[in-house]
Order: C-alpha cells, then sequence, then structure tokens
C-alpha cells in the first residue's frame, strides 16, 4: 500500500502536479433544445430563479421566420425552405413575445440566462461539409441576429441593440440530432468565435479541449434508474428507452402500450437517474453533470415534471453550482491559465482535497431505488425490458421529426409539481 501511495505521488509529479488542488463546486448545467413554446420560457424562467440555477437555450433560427417566409431560409442538402420542426407562426407577435421573453432573460432576469445555437431546421448533419456546416451557421446569425431588419414592423425598446448583444451572447453549439464531425464543427466554430460544442458525450471525466478553441462541454452518459442500461442525460433519450422506440401511432411523443402507473414509474426512473448520477459526481470527482431538455410535454410532461423536482432538490444545495454553458467555460478558463490543462487529469483522479465535504446532499436526496418497485392493483408493476438495441439509440442522438414542441400558450400550471420532493 506505501508503495502504491508513493508511486501515485511521483507519477503526479510527472505531470505537473505540485499541490492538491482546492475542491471544486458541483457544477449541474441544464438546457434546452429548440426552445419555441412562450410559456415554456416563462416556467423555466420561474424554476430558474426560484432555485438559483442559470439555464441555457440552444435556440433554433426557423422560430425566428414566419411560415409563410420559410423560402428565406436555404438549407444544406435539402430544399429552400424545408424545416423538420416547422417555423413561427404567421403572426408577428409570436415572434416579438419571443425576443421578449429571451431578452428579459439575458438582461432582466437574475440570475441571467445563456443563448447558444442549435442552429436551424433540425436536419442530420453528419455528412455535411465545411462549407455546408458553415453556411447553416451563417443562416442562423441572419435569422435570429437580423430578425428586426427582416420584420422592421416589430416595435420593442431593445430593437437597436439586439443584434449586437445576440452576437456578443452566442458562443456554443450543440448539433440537432447530436449530429455532426466534430473535426469540421469545431473549424467552423473556431470562424464564427464560438468557444464551447455541448454536441458530444462524456462518462464518468471532466470536459476537455478537444481543440485549441473549442470546450467540449458534452452531455452526461449516466445510468437509467433500477437498469444496467445507460442512455445520454436527455429526456428525448429517456423516452425512446422507457418506450422501447414504440410509440403511440397518434402522438409520437409518448409510449405505444402506456397507463397511469408505468408514468408514475417512469417519472420517478427519470429523477432517480438523475440524482443519483449527481450525488455519484459530487461524492466522486465533481465531474460536471450536464442534462438536456426541450420545450416538450412527452408522456404527459413526467420528464419536465422530473427536472423540476432534480432542479428544486439539487441547485440550492451546499458546494453546487447550476450554472449556464458559458459560465462553466469561464471558469475552465481561470482554472487553466492559473494550473494549466494538467489540472483536467487531476480532477478526473479527484485529487482535491476531500475535507468536511458536505453530507447534506446524500441526506436529502434519496436514491432508493426499492421505490421503482411499484405495485399496481395489488400486483407487481411489469415494466417492459429495453432492448441492446434501443440502447444504442439511447447513448447516440435523437430522431428526426421527434421535436413538436408544446403550444405557445399551453396552460402550464397543470404540469407543475405540486408535492413535495421525493
Amino acid at each position: 500500500m506505501k508503495f502504491k501511495i508513493i508511486f501515485a505521488v511521483l507519477w503526479l509529479s510527472s505531470l505537473g502536479f505540485t499541490q492538491v488542488l482546492e475542491r471544486p463546486p458541483q457544477f449541474v448545467l441544464i438546457s434546452f433544445d429548440g426552445s419555441k413554446s412562450h410559456n415554456f420560457w416563462k416556467e423555466t424562467f420561474k424554476l430558474g430563479q426560484e432555485n438559483r440555477a442559470q439555464f441555457t437555450y440552444f435556440i433554433s433560427g426557423v422560430y425566428f421566420l414566419q411560415k409563410k417566409d420559410r423560402l428565406n431560409y436555404a438549407p444544406p442538402k435539402r430544399k429552400v425552405g424545408s424545416s423538420d420542426i416547422g417555423f413561427a407562426e404567421n403572426d408577428l407577435t409570436d415572434i416579438q413575445k419571443r425576443t421578449e421573453l429571451m431578452w428579459k432573460g439575458m438582461i432582466e432576469q437574475e440570475p441571467p440566462i445563456e443563448i447558444g445555437s442549435h442552429v436551424n431546421g433540425h436536419f442530420d448533419g453528419s455528412l455535411w461539409t465545411l462549407a455546408e456546416w458553415t453556411q447553416e451557421f451563417t443562416e442562423f446569425h441572419r435569422l435570429v441576429e437580423k430578425v428586426f431588419s427582416f420584420y422592421p414592423t416589430m416595435k420593442t425598446p431593445f430593437s437597436t441593440q439586439w443584434q449586437s448583444t445576440l452576437n456578443q451572447m452566442i458562443k456554443g453549439f450543440r448539433a440537432p440530432l447530436l449530429a455532426g464531425n466534430p473535426t469540421i464543427t469545431a473549424e467552423v466554430m473556431k470562424n464564427f468565435g464560438y468557444v464551447y460544442d455541448a454536441s458530444q458525450m462524456l462518462k464518468g471525466k471532466w470536459p476537455n479541449k478537444r481543440t485549441p478553441y473549442i470546450w467540449n462541454l458534452g452531455l452526461s452518459r449516466i445510468g437509467l434508474a433500477g437498469t444496467s442500461r445507460e442512455t445520454v442525460a436527455m429526456d428525448y433519450n429517456i423516452l425512446y428507452g422507457q418506450c422501447n422506440g414504440v410509440f403511440n401511432p397518434s402522438n409520437a411523443g409518448e409510449c405505444k402500450d402506456i397507463n397511469d402507473s408505468l408514468l408514475a414509474y417512469y417519472e420517478k426512473q427519470t429523477y432517480l437517474s438523475y440524482a443519483q448520477a449527481f450525488l455519484k459526481n459530487y461524492y466522486g470527482n465533481r465531474m460536471p453533470l450536464s442534462i438536456g431538455h426541450h420545450f416538450s410535454l412527452w408522456n404527459k410532461g413526467i420528464y419536465w415534471k422530473a427536472l423540476q423536482r432534480f432542479v428544486k432538490d439539487v441547485c440550492t444545495q451546499p458546494e453546487v453550482e447550476c450554472v449556464s454553458h458559458r459560465h462553466l467555460v469561464e471558469w475552465l478558463n481561470a482554472q487553466t491559465a492559473k494550473h494549466g490543462f494538467s489540472f483536467l487529469a487531476q480532477m478526473n483522479q479527484a485529487t482535491f482535497s476531500k475535507s468536511a465535504i458536505p453530507s447534506t446532499p446524500r441526506d436529502t436526496i434519496k436514491v432508493d431505488l426499492d421505490l421503482l418497485n411499484k405495485v399496481s392493483n395489488g400486483k407487481r408493476l411489469v415494466v417492459p425490458e429495453i432492448s441492446s438495441y434501443t440502447e444504442k439509440v439511447m447513448l447516440k442522438g435523437d430522431l428526426p421529426h421527434a421535436h413538436q414542441e408544446a403550444p405557445s400558450e399551453v396552460d402550464m400550471d397543470a404540469y407543475r409539481i405540486k408535492e413535495e420532493s421525493n
């Protein structure tokens, strides 16, 4: 044992480690892709403000173009005016409300939100060239930043500040379907002045720099509570697994065979999956936990309910910071400037100080998998098995046409959790 300790010290010294670093906070990144529904914007604002949580929104450029004007968007390898997620409504108040909400979140809200890019039509760009990705990025910035030039009749107090504010704000990207050649997209991001990519997946390790310019802030790979399967920490991927890839023919956001008991089980399973990943990181190497969601109410809103509960239970815990991706990049830049990039290896090895780690999270966030053994009508609930093929999809991106968002004026109160956590 003594030999192992001496060897570890020598090994760390060889990497340039001369001191034990200060224990980092447990960063939690919550993000939303697409972000169309007005009321969903408002509800996420409320959740963030109440729980000291800062969210990132990877917005889609097509939501700043009316459907009747769709021919003003030219996507790569598709017909002009194509989009797998539609466009804004043929009513300028739809776009104006979206810009007003974004401005409120960026400028007026505390903590402020971050805006990132989900580019435009939600296409699979894994085979796109550098020129085609450049085209899609160019279209995104044109549609979003110049929306008040394209629609001059929209009147807001901030219209003259909009373009410069968004141009300075948008420094991160998540690829639709999590699809793309990272080497190519990194080159495009560098050319547009971006600083991070949130499209990849990280398991057990801290973010890293894929290139000298771009941080890889991938989504977390986590276990699905009560199973041996793993998934990307994203609502759609969990939905896909719980449905085993089989959906209601009349509702692509709902499992084909579903009932109230299974819905309750799946909601608890989603929450516990996030909670157990959080505790593992918190008492482990403090790797940031990154969870992605959509403005969708799949399976009767259980994923949104699970996320609400998770944020309420986690973001106010000691040594926890629920922050934007941009905030984490700034922290990482400060650490690398101070310690060099070798500090990431030390973080991965959890060689930072572990004295007096708070027990409050472990005491208050109960990950009791027995809670999943629910009973329905006197009989044990039968939960469908998840196939190995389904798990492969859960560990990749999502599927085209899967992202029908909640209506803008949906009654979010019906999907707000009322009961106490756990």
